[in-house]
């Protein structure tokens, strides 16, 4: 099912439908969970009744669970949920654009998605301390301007890349905190919360970066590389 099919009145050329199609069954569980909220409130304004309500919550649940083998006849899977939820997904649309949809979503999944990166960046400090801990007796040179300098400890060189991961654990929440907000009408949100990190430092040979500088760096040695 197309968004356009009602006005073509023709199926599309095969390689038009595959161009347009979207690869976003990662997407699906967050639609269905945001959608869940929106069936809710359009219940308490009374546009859905007590049975089409358990109708969606209990066909959600089971799109969320089985619905990704069905994708193949939808656009993508804000029409696939329209479609599998049959004549009560008509009704789903109320109050909510097809943007808010889109965008609720992606707030969703960028949420679960920045926290997963937090978990393994965690993991990844966590073994680097361990090998850290077990270098403290190490001699390591250290390097200023490419330049041999002040000799120091293998282990003490390792918490300068813990020190680094901890800012990008850090920028990802804050990430995950900017996409957190209602999952209705989450597109319409203009809400914007400065977050500014901290400009200090607690081991020597971390590189030196104020907060503007480091914000969407990817170089090496800098945060997020």
């Amino acid at each position: 099912m197309t968004l356009w099919a009602a006005r073509t009145g023709v199926a599309l050329d095969p390689d038009v439908d595959a161009f347009l199609r979207a690869e976003d069954d990662e997407l699906l569980p967050y639609d269905c969970a945001a959608t869940a909220v929106h069936a809710q409130r359009l219940h308490a304004v009374g546009i859905l009744d007590d049975g089409e309500l358990a109708d969606v919550e209990t066909r959600l649940a089971t799109i969320a669970e089985e619905g990704a083998a069905y994708l193949g006849e939808y656009e993508d899977v804000h029409s696939a949920i329209e479609g599998l939820l049959g004549p009560v997904g008509r009704k789903i649309h109320a109050g909510r654009s097809r943007n808010d949809q889109v965008a609720a979503a992606a707030r969703l999944y960028v949420e679960d998605a920045c926290a997963e990166a937090s978990t393994a960046i965690v993991g990844l400090m966590e073994t680097i301390l361990d090998v850290a801990e077990r270098e403290t007796e190490t001699p390591l040179p250290g390097y200023t301007h490419m330049q041999r300098a002040q000799p120091v400890t293998f282990g003490h060189h390792l918490h300068a890349w813990v020190e680094m991961l901890e800012r990008d654990r850090t920028r990802f929440e804050h990430a995950a905190t900017a996409a957190a907000g209602p999952a209705i009408n989450a597109a319409k949100s203009n809400t914007a919360s400065a977050v500014s990190a901290p400009n200090r430092h607690n081991n020597t040979t971390a590189p030196r970066y104020p907060p503007a500088a480091y914000a969407g760096t990817s170089s090496a040695g800098k945060p997020g590389a």
